[in-house]
């Protein structure tokens, strides 16, 4: 439920910069206010989106950790790493 809550939130972040972007090139923003709401509220729905995103417990309680890092153009070759702490 937190990581659907947090995804949401992004892309509402998202939609209110493109939408501040799009009303920008279409007509003159005289305003500066507007711009100021619109970017606040967007990197304070971004803010919340990633916290709620982000792990509350760590999946590996060992010492050793794995990532996933993707190489590739067309095709992904994922590979997995252990890191130590």
């Amino acid at each position: 439920m937190r990581k659907e809550l947090g995804k949401w939130l992004m892309d509402i972040a998202k939609y209110m910069v493109t939408a501040l972007l799009l009303s920008s090139v279409f007509a003159d923003m005289s305003n500066i206010w507007v711009l100021v709401f619109v970017l606040t509220g967007a990197v304070l729905t971004l803010f919340g989106g990633l916290w709620l995103l982000q792990d509350k417990k760590e999946e590996n309680n060992g010492s050793n950790r794995s990532v996933n890092i993707c190489i590739g153009n067309s095709r992904c070759s994922c590979y997995v790493f252990l890191l130590q702490r």
